[in-house]
């Protein structure tokens, strides 16, 4: 299940339903929030919910959200009466950051040396309007409108199952399997393309940048030896 981790703690989150605010029987008590601000529901698959009540205000991801429920994932974040509360996975805790400033220059600075994620690891989109991280690492992430994807787009622009990218043993590749096309860096892809770092995916009105690590010991994989020269003819007798 889901946990909250808010003031240096980290509270589960239980199945059914529990309740944030002012209330001190809620799960989390926050001054200066209704009696019950966000009610969360948690399902015994683990996927956790959460409705703010009628009245409050709550942003997630930055972005105000109204009275129905919204599904959360790991590496959302809640703001609720100005106190920010981060939704985790135990069993993905470590694994979501955010790309900082240094990392997104030394990832544009690498695109345009023409560094391709040929060997690198731990690959990952950076959704451009929230910050919200997707991890692909070595397998294969889905980007679409269907709930099944690993990357949900909800726009009538966007196909079920729009793209996917799989790590190759030539990097990571972008594979458009839609009917209103996808686009790297402005440009519409022909079928497939192999992704540099710093890359920006655009589905329907998503933009979502790509991002990978060098492999351990740093660097590209090593190029293959050239060939030997050939020996000397003889000297003729």
């Amino acid at each position: 299940m889901l946990q909250l981790e808010f003031g240096g703690r980290t509270i589960s989150i239980p199945t059914g339903e529990s309740a944030l605010g002012s209330d001190p029987a809620g799960l989390v008590s926050l001054p200066g929030a209704q009696p019950r601000h966000l009610v969360l529901r948690g399902a015994a698959d683990g996927t956790v919910s959460v409705q703010p009540q009628a009245g409050a205000e709550v942003l997630l991801n930055g972005v105000k959200i109204g009275n129905d429920p919204h599904p959360v994932l790991h590496g959302d974040k809640l703001m609720v009466a100005g106190q920010e509360l981060l939704v985790a996975d135990p069993k993905r805790s470590g694994s979501t950051q955010y790309v900082n400033a240094n990392d997104l220059a030394a990832a544009i600075a690498n695109k345009k040396a023409g560094v391709s994620s040929a060997g690198m690891v731990n690959g990952r989109l950076v959704s451009l309007t929230d910050g919200r991280e997707y991890a692909i690492g070595q397998g294969r992430a889905t980007i679409g409108r269907d709930a099944d994807c690993d990357v949900v787009i909800e726009s009538k622009s966007v196909s079920r199952k729009h793209a996917e990218i799989m790590g190759t043993d030539k990097g990571y590749l972008l594979v458009d399997l839609s009917t209103n096309g996808t686009f790297v860096n402005g440009q519409k892809i022909a079928g497939q393309q192999v992704l540099a770092r710093a890359d920006v995916i655009r589905v329907g009105d998503a933009d979502l940048r790509f991002y990978a690590d060098p492999p351990k010991g740093g660097g590209q994989p090593a190029a293959a030896p050239a060939p030997a020269a050939p020996a000397p003819a003889p000297a003729p007798v």
